[in-house]
C-alpha cells in the first residue's frame, strides 16, 4: 500500500464525550467582547497619559536649555566686549 493509497479511519464522534462545568466562551459573547475592549481602550488610554507627560517635560527641559543656552552666549559676548 502507498502513502496516497491509505486511508484513515474517521471517528465520527466521541466516546465517552468530555463534560465541562462551565458553558463554553463563544463567538458571539457580547460581555467578554466588552470587558476585553474596554481594557484595551484603557491600556491605550495610560499610553496616551503617559506619551503626553513625557512629551511635555521633553519640551520643557528643551526650553530650560535653550534658555540657558542664550544666557551663555550673552556672557560670552559681554565678556567679548570688556
Amino acid at each position: 500500500m502507498g502513502a496516497y493509497e491509505y486511508v484513515p479511519e474517521l471517528i465520527n464522534k466521541l466516546e465517552p464525550a468530555p463534560e465541562y462545568g462551565e458553558q463554553g466562551i463563544g463567538l458571539n459573547n457580547e460581555k467578554r467582547k466588552r470587558k476585553r475592549d474596554s481594557l484595551h481602550n484603557l491600556e491605550r488610554y495610560k499610553t496616551g497619559v503617559l506619551a503626553k507627560n513625557a512629551s511635555e517635560d521633553r519640551f520643557q527641559k528643551g526650553r530650560i536649555h535653550s534658555h540657558y543656552g542664550v544666557e551663555k552666549m550673552r556672557k560670552d559676548v559681554a565678556d567679548i566686549k570688556e
